[in-house]
């Protein structure tokens, strides 16, 4: 995960809906972080994000999502998650699209609640 566009920190989601950000001085610190979490064998523990996983998870989550097992919103923050997008690091908060739900008119009046 970066921090401030720097490739030190490391975030951690819980089956508990809880996520955990770490941000370390330097790269060497998060490896060895991500190291000694693999050696606890945690029994919960799904997987550390490396490119190659990346791609599964993608194609599960695009799966889900089409099936309808996932709703857009969750679709959407997996996807900034993947991204390296946080809700922990502002610099790179995550991006949603606008929902328009007026189909009726010609144009589009972004004053109307």
């Amino acid at each position: 995960r970066r921090y401030l566009h720097i490739d030190t920190a490391a975030e951690i989601f819980t089956i508990y809906d809880r996520s955990y950000f770490f941000i370390f001085t330097s790269l060497s610190q998060r490896k060895m972080f991500f190291k000694e979490i693999q050696s606890l064998k945690p029994e919960n523990l799904q997987f550390i994000i490396q490119k190659d996983v990346q791609q599964k998870f993608i194609s599960k989550l695009q799966a889900k999502w089409s099936t309808g097992e996932m709703s857009n919103f969750e679709y959407l923050f997996w996807l900034n998650v993947l991204s390296g997008r946080s809700i922990h690091d502002l610099s790179q908060y995550p991006v949603y699209p606008w929902v328009i739900c007026d189909y009726e008119r010609d144009k589009i009046d972004f004053y109307d609640n």
